[in-house]
């Protein structure tokens, strides 16, 4: 299920469900739930100003996206979480949600034809 040119790597996904399709379908509809509304709380916890529950809301994401072996971008978020909890460099984190938008909208399309082959 891994393809070095994909933004997701399913082989932990695999791994940890013991290659159940309908677990890997589950996780997958549920990550696919859940990024809009991670999005949308990001861009709106940036816009009011709230960096802690920003850098919660980044910790919380890291872990979905952990899941979908999505490593890069769990780093970057690792990094936005720690930064924003400590309210440092606050000009960075538009840049942490505009990548966490642009991965994770390739990574949907990704998935999509992913459960076409489950």
């Amino acid at each position: 299920m891994a393809n070095e040119n994909n933004v997701v790597n399913l082989d932990y996904l695999n791994s940890m469900s013991g290659g159940n399709k309908d677990i890997i379908r589950e996780m997958i509809g549920l990550f696919q739930q859940q990024v809009p509304e991670f999005l949308s709380e990001m861009k709106e916890l940036h816009k009011n100003g709230d960096w802690h529950n920003l850098g919660a809301l980044a910790h919380k994401a890291k872990s979905s996206i952990a899941i979908m072996g999505m490593e890069m971008l769990a780093d970057k978020l690792k990094e936005l979480e720690v930064k924003a909890k400590k309210g440092e460099d606050p000009d960075s984190y538009q840049s942490y949600i505009r990548l966490f938008e642009d991965q994770t909208t390739i990574a949907v399309s990704e998935l999509d034809q992913i459960l076409k082959t489950l």
